[in-house]
């Protein structure tokens, strides 16, 4: 097993009996972090726990692991935007939460598509005819 997964992908607070995990994710939580997954709608995280709940072999083999979960989701972190602790009050938690997998601002920006000038294209000079051509 992976070490990044014995601590909760969000918070980093170590994983103990009670973990948690967002199937469709692929990420282990903890309980806290867990709640506010919940809250965000099976949509965008499907939480279910790691020794309470049955699992199919499809889910299990589906987890992807918070290394390369966060590789992700953590790929374009802005300076100065720190990953919450345990020990930040949950509306922190919440906001990071949030930010990272319902607003995805934390992962990498696509590249821009290519501009004409990349295809040595000149734009020309267009006329739009109004009403008929006759």
């Amino acid at each position: 097993a992976e070490s990044s997964n014995a601590s909760c992908a969000d918070c980093a607070t170590v994983l103990g009996s009670d973990a948690w995990a967002s199937i469709n994710l692929g990420i282990f939580l903890c309980i806290r972090c867990c709640g506010v997954h919940r809250s965000l709608g099976t949509h965008i995280s499907q939480c279910r726990s790691v020794d309470l709940d049955d699992w199919s072999a499809e889910q299990v083999a589906a987890m992807r692991g918070n290394r390369s979960s966060n590789a992700v989701f953590e790929a374009h972190i802005p300076l100065g935007s720190m990953r919450p602790s345990c020990s930040d009050p949950l509306g922190l938690c919440a906001d990071w939460i949030q930010a990272k997998y319902v607003r995805r601002e934390f992962v990498k920006p696509r590249e821009q598509p290519d501009t004409l000038h990349n295809y040595s294209i000149t734009p020309r000079k267009v006329t739009l005819w109004k009403g008929s051509r006759s």
